[in-house]
């Protein structure tokens, strides 16, 4: 294999070892930060219902994608953040149209129109 090869050793050998203890460095010290872009919470599904033989609603409760917003560019296989108040047929079909994976709404707490 060309990997263990005597020319693949001496290619390790020529580099010099200040070089080799900064990327030791740089690889240990990446993995010892701590990830803040991850937030786990509770959503709950819309029901799912049957009309006229028509499956309507969501099957699964899994969603597994990363969050956008509705103005970002790409929404391929991504779930889209949106408020109730931003939602319309002509936004949800925008979203449609731009391969959006899913879409989570958020509800307002007070549903008087104030």
């Amino acid at each position: 294999m060309w990997l263990f090869s005597e020319d693949s050793f001496e290619l390790l050998r020529s580099v010099p070892i200040p070089c080799w203890v900064f990327l030791t460095l740089f690889c240990v010290g990446t993995q010892l930060g701590e990830v803040c872009g991850v937030h786990d919470f509770k959503v709950y599904r819309m029901q799912h219902f049957d009309l006229h033989g028509l499956h309507l609603g969501s099957r699964s409760a899994l969603i597994n994608m990363e969050a956008r917003g509705s103005a970002a560019n790409i929404l391929n296989r991504k779930c889209v953040v949106l408020k109730w108040a931003e939602l319309s047929s002509d936004s949800f079909l925008d979203l449609i149209q731009r391969g959006a994976g899913s879409l989570l709404i958020l509800l307002p707490r007070d549903w008087s129109m104030e």
